[in-house]
C-alpha cells in the first residue's frame, strides 16, 4: 500500500489499517517480502487471505477507506500480492 498526497503524488506516512470481520491489523511500513526485497510501502496480514477494508489517515488529510479488498491464495497456496496507491486529498482547514 503507498499513501500519496492526491494533488501532488507525494509519498505520505500514514496510518493503514486492514479489518476484516473481527479482525484488525495496523499494516506496517518498510520494505515487505519474505527476503526484505519487496519496494517500500505497507505491509501486513501476511498469512491470512480474506476481504478486506482499508482505512488511511494521515495528519492533515481526509480519511480514505475502500471495501472489498480481496486477498486470495494462489494454486500453489501462497498469498496473492495486492498493491494500490492511496490517493488522500488535504482536509478542509
Amino acid at each position: 500500500m503507498h499513501p500519496v498526497d492526491a494533488q501532488t503524488g507525494a509519498r505520505l506516512s500514514a496510518t493503514i489499517v486492514a479489518s476484516d470481520g473481527d479482525y484488525r491489523e495496523t499494516l506496517l511500513p518498510g520494505p515487505g517480502g519474505l527476503l526484505g526485497n519487496a519496494p517500500d510501502g505497507y505491509y501486513g496480514v501476511p498469512n491470512r487471505s480474506g476481504t478486506y477494508r482499508l482505512t488511511a489517515s494521515a495528519a492533515g488529510y481526509a480519511v480514505w477507506s475502500r471495501d472489498s479488498i480481496r486477498v486470495r491464495r494462489d494454486a500453489n497456496c501462497r498469498l496473492e500480492t495486492v498493491s494500490l496507491t492511496i490517493p488522500l486529498l488535504p482536509s478542509a482547514p
